[in-house]
C-alpha cells in the first residue's frame, strides 16, 4: 500500500480524501496497492479521489485479498499497475462500488484496465468505466469466479485484447442488467456460467462482437441510446432514447419514480435521477368514425418542454422515432387520431427543456373495436413473486405473483439443495396478479420433508425466487 495498508480484523472509513501520486516504486511485482493495501479488513471510501497512484504488481489504485472494500461516489482516475487491475484489484472477499467514475486506468499486462478480480462478490451499481486499458481481458473489468450483481452502468471507451468491456466469469450466482455498454475496443460483453444472467443490456457500437455471453440475453438489445450530449458528458436520455423504461421488469431496480429501471447510468433506485416523471392518467376515449382520443395528466413541472405520443400494432412495443405519431405542447394533454383499421397501442412520454424524457404512461388501447377507457394501470407494472402465506405453512400455503404481460410462465418449487420438487404451473398465463396454492407434496404426489424450500419463476421478465419453510 503506498499510502495506507489496512489488516485483519481493522475496520477503517475514509471520507472525502483524496489519495494521489503514490507509488510502489521499485520493480517487485510483490508489491501491490498504489495506494491502499487490504488484507481481511474491512475498508469504506466514500467521496474523495484515487488518482495517479502506481504499483509494481497489482492494483494500481487498490488491491485487496479476502476483505471487503467498498467505494461510494469515488473518482478512480489515471491509475497504473504492471500484473493487472490497472485501477483495483480483489482476490476474493467483496467489492462494492455505487456511484464510481473509474477513468483511464491502465495495466501494462495481466486482466482487467479498471477493476480485476478473482473469486469475489461484486456489486457494481450506476458506475461509470471509461478509457481503461487492458492488454489481455477484460479493458474496463475482469472478474473471474464471480457472484454477486453489476446493474445500471456504463461501460465506454475502453480498450481490451479480448473484452474490452466487461468479462465476467460467474461461479455463484451473478446477475448483469440494465447496463449501457458502448464504444469499447475488443468487444463489448461476455458474461459466461451456469448461473450468470445476463439480460436488459444495451450493448451497442463496438469494435469486435457486442454480446460474446452464452447465453445471451433475450431483453438485451443493440441501439443508438440517444443520449441528449455526450460529448459532453451528460448520458440523460432524450427523446426516442431505447433506454428509457428498457431494464428489468423487477421491483427490485425500479426507477426513483417508480417506473421501469432505465439501461445505464441514469436509471435504478440509486441513480441521479434527472428525468421529467412519468406520464400519469392516460386515457382513451372513441370518438366514433374510427377517431380516438388520447388524453393524460398535464405536468406539473415548470420545466416540462412538450409531450411525444406513440402508437404501435405491438401491444409491448419500444418507443422510437419511427412509431412517434404526434407532438403536443406543452400543457397541452391531448391528441386525437384516426388510426388504421386494426390493434393499437399508446404510449406518451414527457420531454423537459433540456431534452431529458420522462418515463411511459400506462399503456391505452383499441383493439378488436374495444377501447381501453382508462390506462391498464390495474395491471402490474412489473414480475414479482408479490407473496407467500402463510409462510412458515403447513401443510399448504399460497403464492401469489404479478405479471403485467402476457407470456410463457413456469412456477417450481426447489429445496434447499436445488432438487426439483413440483411443477405448480408451466404454461401460457395472461396479464394480470394471480395466485396459486402448493399443498406441501413433490410431484408424484408424496408429502414433502419439513424444512426451507424456494419457489421459482421463470416469466416473460426473466427470473425470480422466493423461500418459504414447511414447519413440522
Amino acid at each position: 500500500g503506498g499510502a495506507v495498508g489496512v489488516f485483519g480484523a481493522a475496520d477503517a472509513s475514509f471520507i472525502n480524501c483524496n489519495f494521489m501520486v503514490n507509488t510502489l516504486s521499485d520493480s517487485l511485482t510483490t508489491n501491490l496497492g498504489g495506494a491502499l493495501y487490504v488484507d481481511g479488513a474491512t475498508v469504506t471510501l466514500t467521496g474523495g479521489t484515487v488518482i495517479n497512484n502506481g504499483a509494481a504488481g497489482s492494483g494500481g489504485a487498490m488491491y485487496m485479498s479476502a476483505g471487503q472494500a467498498t467505494f461510494d461516489g469515488v473518482e478512480v482516475r489515471n491509475n497504473r499497475a504492471r500484473e493487472g487491475g490497472g485501477g483495483v484489484t480483489a482476490n476474493g472477499g467483496s467489492l462494492a462500488m455505487h456511484g464510481v467514475l473509474l477513468l483511464d486506468n491502465s495495466t501494462l499486462a495481466g486482466n482487467g484496465g479498471g477493476v480485476n478480480t478473482n473469486g469475489t462478490a461484486l456489486d457494481l451499481r450506476n458506475v461509470r468505466a471509461a478509457g481503461n486499458v487492458a492488454p489481455n481481458i477484460g479493458g474496463a473489468v475482469s472478474a473471474f469466479s464471480a457472484s454477486g450483481v453489476v446493474e445500471n452502468c456504463q461501460f465506454d471507451g475502453n480498450s481490451g485484447g479480448s473484452v474490452g468491456g466487461m468479462f465476467l466469469l460467474g461461479t455463484g450466482p451473478v446477475s448483469v442488467r440494465n447496463n449501457m455498454i458502448m464504444e469499447n475496443v475488443g468487444g463489448g460483453l461476455m458474461v459466461s456460467g451456469t448461473e450468470a444472467f445476463e439480460n436488459w443490456n444495451n450493448i451497442w457500437n463496438n469494435v469486435g462482437s457486442d454480446n460474446l455471453s452464452s447465453p445471451a440475453g433475450s431483453h438485451t438489445f443493440s441501439l443508438d441510446p440517444q443520449f441528449v450530449d455526450a460529448a459532453a458528458g451528460d448520458f440523460g436520455l432524450g427523446q426516442y432514447s431505447p433506454n428509457v423504461d428498457g431494464g428489468a421488469e423487477d421491483p427490485g431496480c425500479l426507477d426513483p419514480d417508480g417506473t421501469c429501471a432505465d439501461v445505464g447510468l441514469k436509471g435504478g433506485p440509486a441513480a441521479t435521477f434527472v428525468a421529467p416523471a412519468a406520464v400519469a392518467g392516460a386515457a382513451l376515449t372513441d370518438l366514433g368514425g374510427g377517431d380516438v382520443r388520447v388524453t393524460w395528466q398535464a405536468a406539473v413541472e415548470p420545466t416540462i418542454s412538450h409531450y411525444v405520443v406513440y402508437r404501435d400494432t405491438a401491444a409491448i412495443f419500444r418507443p422510437s422515432a419511427a412509431k412517434a405519431v404526434f407532438s403536443v405542447p406543452h400543457p397541452g394533454a391531448t391528441f386525437d387520431d384516426t388510426p388504421p383499421v386494426g390493434d393499437w397501442y399508446y404510449l406518451v412520454a414527457a420531454i423537459d427543456s433540456d431534452g431529458y424524457s420522462g418515463g411511459y404512461s400506462e399503456r391505452v388501447f383499441a383493439t378488436g373495436g374495444v377501447v381501453s377507457g382508462v390506462g391498464d394501470s390495474d395491471l402490474p407494472r412489473s414480475m414479482a413473486i408479490t407473496g407467500i402465506a402463510p409462510n412458515p405453512f403447513n401443510p399448504q400455503t399460497k403464492i401469489s405473483y404479478d405479471l403485467p404481460r402476457d407470456g410463457q410462465v413456469q412456477l417450481s418449487v426447489y429445496d434447499v439443495r436445488g432438487r426439483h420438487v413440483r411443477v405448480l404451473i408451466d404454461g401460457v398465463v395472461n396479464a394480470g396478479r394471480h395466485s396459486v396454492n402448493w399443498d406441501g407434496r413433490d410431484q408424484a404426489g408424496r408429502a414433502a420433508a419439513a424444512g426451507v424450500y424456494f419457489v421459482r419463476m421463470d416469466g416473460p421478465a426473466g427470473v425470480l425466487t422466493s423461500k418459504m419453510v414447511l414447519a413440522k
